[in-house]
């Protein structure tokens, strides 16, 4: 291919990812192109049957930042090397987009800004982590990992002493609660076995109130059908003075 025609030191296995034209900016505008690949960024110009190659590694490069020309037209890009060499390349029609192709090549790179890349930041981890005991003093204390053992002074052993004696007179009121616990569980047994005696002593009353009930019952029963019959015995008695009417009107 051409890229490899115009740089032979680059290996043949290396793809062209993006080619662009451009401008190097040096004491003058060098007009020419810009070739990305995965490990290399390379930059070939012809000027007055001169050859002007650039070739960056993509390894050393540490910051890629969009650049204004002349302050005003936003179509640059400014790529900072390990060896503090910069190159800015101008008059880019789509700046954007070479740089998101930049951006996935150097994965050595983080965003920094909206409008550069830079090196990542190792954040190294500490070799010991000490720990900070609070004493009943109030002061703060280093512990080295390797140990936690602490020197209390006298005092220190008091409030300890004093810490368990009184961890020991709860467990003591603790003990003398449960007596007083068995008791109260052996009172509301008895008042429930009492409540168990009255229910029982109330269910022969809940019989005689159902046995007065039963009675009311029939008697209402036996006063209806008496009712009923002597209402039949008028209905009768009405019927047969009406056919002795009749019978004497006749005659």
């Amino acid at each position: 291919s051409q890229y490899h025609k115009l740089f032979k030191d680059i290996p043949t296995e290396e793809s062209v990812l993006k080619v662009c034209s451009c401008a190097l900016q040096r004491d003058i505008l060098i007009q020419g192109r810009l070739y990305i690949s995965p490990n290399w960024l390379c930059f070939y110009a012809n000027l007055f049957g001169k050859d002007i190659k650039v070739v960056i590694p993509v390894v050393s490069v540490q910051l890629i930042k969009k650049h204004k020309t002349a302050r005003l037209l936003p179509n640059g890009l400014a790529i900072t090397t390990t060896a503090s060499r910069k190159y800015i390349f101008v008059s880019l029609i789509s700046r954007d987009s070479v740089y998101d192709v930049l951006r996935r090549v150097c994965t050595h790179l983080q965003v920094s800004s909206k409008k550069s890349l830079s090196l990542k930041e190792l954040t190294e981890e500490p070799d010991a982590v000490s720990l900070e005991v609070i004493v009943p003093e109030g002061k703060w204390r280093k512990v080295s990992p390797a140990s936690l053992s602490l020197s209390l002074p006298d005092s220190d052993y008091q409030c300890i002493h004093r810490a368990s004696v009184s961890s020991l007179s709860a467990k003591e009121s603790f003990t003398s609660e449960e007596p007083l616990a068995s008791e109260s569980a052996i009172n509301t047994e008895e008042e429930g076995e009492v409540e168990q005696s009255c229910v029982a002593e109330l269910r022969p009353s809940d019989y005689q109130l159902l046995k007065i009930f039963i009675v009311l019952i029939c008697l209402l029963v036996v006063s209806s059908s008496y009712l009923a019959f002597r209402i039949f015995r008028l209905e009768q008695q009405l019927c047969s003075l009406n056919r002795d009417y009749l019978s004497r009107g006749h005659r």
